[in-house]
């Protein structure tokens, strides 16, 4: 459900001033584990709006906290140059892309060159390369990095424990992906219900995580699509196995996945390093987090072991946003970005986006999931990223619903990379 909050800075001691006021509204729509009133994300623009009314230069801000990471970027593409012209939304960075080629976001370059003290390449030095790879098409800045996540496998310690009927030890939790599959196979014969949940509707990033920690990549140097490469066709074979042992469910959404872990119904689950927040508060049983474990019977390609993918999400600004809005949205993504609030957001499992963010951290003491979660930052990759990343994303999710379907793996790979063939063109 969605949860709206408007954000005042001032006291509206007239109708005409409201009316005046009411132009300036800035409508920000955040995806975040916890959307009421414990959203850090409402907790951090709050702070923004009253640091700005005591300064005398207030701002509205209509935040609109939302579960899943699509919605934002689904609600622009639906709109398109339609989409509203106070538009302030965080979605993932590779998306600018198919947001640009649908013409509803607005190229950020000149803005920041003019507004920002020292312009863009002075801006763009705060932050780390890494998390800037999708942010620039063509040349032009479309959207700004907040935050990252990566991929994470969490376990029940509690649940897992009563069913080996002793304390779980290190040596029992998955280093490879045969390994897993062997687990879940253990467990699912000794429990009633799946045993593991992969959860989201962007459960193809698990695939694409695979293929990268396999040495592959979902696209080829020319931005064709190649889901039968080698590391293809061995992630789907890994896939297939794994859901040969009827052990795992394929939850549509975050939060689906988040709560079947904490009410202990699912104790494996495949989510992203932004679900700690969520955990902290929800569960009441010990869990531990793992890097997701790559394919063993990968020698050739040994060097890319536990390389994999991380997202990154940034702000976009809708087409039309005024000037004097543009500015008030830049000091809402500069004030995100100060190193204070970027500690707090890294503390709830979202990532910085700083540059120098991970060396930094891992002089921290922190929760071991982050821990893991920032270690892997230091490998991973962005990931692809087309314009017609919706359609391509959905076409390798139909692949996986196949597999786990139990459809013959070569004639589905085969069947799909057609499909891909016709997305990308």
């Amino acid at each position: 459900m969605l949860t709206n909050w408007l954000l005042l800075l001032c006291l509206l001691s007239s109708f005409e001033y409201f009316v005046i006021r009411d132009e300036k509204v800035l409508d920000a729509t955040v995806p975040s584990g916890e959307t009421g009133s414990n959203s850090l994300f409402l907790q951090l623009v709050s702070t923004f709006v009253d640091e700005a009314e005591q300064i005398g230069d207030p701002v509205f801000v209509n935040f609109e906290g939302v579960n899943s990471s699509d919605t934002p970027v689904s609600n622009c593409l639906k709109a398109g140059d339609q989409n509203g012209d106070n538009k302030f939304f965080i979605g993932p960075t590779r998306d600018a892309s198919s947001l640009k080629a649908k013409d509803c976001i607005t190229p950020l370059s000149d803005w920041v060159e003019n507004i920002y003290p020292g312009g863009l390449d002075s801006f763009l030095n705060l932050l780390d390369t890494r998390a800037l790879e999708h942010c620039m098409v063509d040349g032009e800045l479309y959207t700004i990095p907040i935050y990252r996540t990566n991929l994470l496998v969490l376990y029940n310690l509690d649940v897992l424990s009563s069913i080996f009927g002793r304390e779980l030890m290190e040596e029992d939790i998955p280093t490879d992906f045969t390994e897993l599959t062997d687990l879940i196979g253990y467990l699912q014969e000794r429990r009633t219900g799946k045993v593991m949940d992969i959860g989201g509707e962007r459960y193809d990033w698990v695939y694409e995580h695979m293929v990268e920690q396999a040495g592959g990549n979902i696209l080829n140097s020319n931005g064709r699509p190649v889901l039968n490469s080698p590391a293809g066709m061995d992630v789907a074979n890994a896939l297939s196995e794994l859901f040969r042992t009827d052990g795992v469910n394929i939850t549509n959404s975050w939060r689906g996945c988040l709560n079947r872990f904490t009410q202990q119904e699912s104790p494996i689950i495949i989510t992203s390093s932004s679900a700690f927040d969520f955990l902290q508060q929800k569960s009441d049983f010990e869990w531990i987090a793992r890097p997701l474990p790559g394919i063993s019977s990968m020698p050739a390609r040994a060097s890319f072991a536990n390389k994999g993918t991380a997202d990154v999400y940034g702000v976009y600004l809708s087409k039309g946003m005024s000037w004097e809005m543009k500015e008030d949205a830049l000091r809402l993504i500069e004030f995100l970005l100060i190193p204070e609030n970027q500690d707090k957001l890294t503390g709830h499992g979202y990532l910085s986006v700083a540059s120098g963010a991970v060396e930094h951290y891992q002089k921290m003491e922190m929760h071991p999931m982050l821990d893991i979660a920032l270690d892997e930052l230091e490998t991973a990759t962005g990931g692809f990223s087309v314009a017609e990343q919706q359609d391509l994303r959905a076409c390798i999710r139909k692949m996986i619903d196949d597999l786990h379907a139990g459809k013959a793996v070569s004639s589905t790979v085969r069947l799909y990379q057609e499909k891909a063939e016709r997305i990308v063109e």
